[in-house]
């Protein structure tokens, strides 16, 4: 994990010192991972491994340098313009074959992600922030899936459903029976393929980061159950 940690602080060090600079190698890297692909094959990127970046809010400038290098290398053709965000390059000039997706604890512009295909999962953080509750309870109500994690050991079964009394949604809400079913997050990583707009739990099994303890205390606050 040292090499990794190292890896992430160079990286974020890097996107702090020029973000431009950064997402031109950002894009030229998934350019490069998804040439040649398969017919009919698509690629996944989940930028935020361990960050929660906002991407569909930053601009994105491709030079004229920018595309005819693309060009060259890739025989692609990308307009040399400012977009919106990295998101809407990849979404104009490679409209199907990429799908963005992330887990987040932050509001985003929900309508503008969907618009550019980039899947949101919102992430419970215990009951104790209430920020993050009402950030759970917004995305719901917009039939975006919530992943949350479960006090039980790797190889037990997750509940079927909780309570939607866990995030105060409204009595007109409709949630079969007053419960949110659960989907088990651990099977895969590829959270676009989880059944959508109806509001769903992800379970995922309590897993103890590296070299930080955690009570029981600390893991119940955290854990949704």
């Amino acid at each position: 994990m040292k090499g990794k940690g190292a890896a992430r602080i160079r990286r974020s060090q890097a996107f702090a010192a020029d973000p431009q600079a950064f997402l031109e190698v950002l894009a030229l890297a998934i350019i490069d991972k998804r040439s040649p692909q398969a017919p009919g094959e698509r690629m996944a990127v989940r930028l935020n491994g361990t960050s929660d970046v906002r991407w569909e809010s930053i601009p994105f400038l491709v030079t004229f340098e920018l595309s005819q290098y693309i060009a060259r290398k890739y025989s692609y053709c990308a307009e040399p313009k400012l977009y919106s965000s990295i998101l809407e390059f990849f979404m104009h000039n490679f409209p199907t074959s990429i799908q963005f997706y992330d887990y987040t604890k932050v509001y985003h512009r929900w309508e503008e992600c969907e618009r550019l295909n980039y899947h949101l999962t919102a992430s419970y953080d215990g009951a104790d922030n209430a920020a993050n509750l009402r950030l759970c309870r917004e995305a719901l109500l917009r039939g975006l899936n919530v992943a949350a994690a479960f006090n039980i050991k790797r190889g037990q079964s997750l509940p079927e459903d909780v309570s939607a009394a866990v995030f105060s949604l409204p009595e007109s809400a409709t949630f079969t029976g007053g419960v949110l079913p659960v989907l088990d997050g651990d099977l895969s990583d590829y959270r676009p393929a989880d059944i959508q707009g109806q509001g769903l739990i992800i379970g995922l099994r309590f897993k103890l980061p590296h070299g930080a303890p955690w009570s029981e205390t600390e893991k119940a606050a955290f854990c949704i159950a």
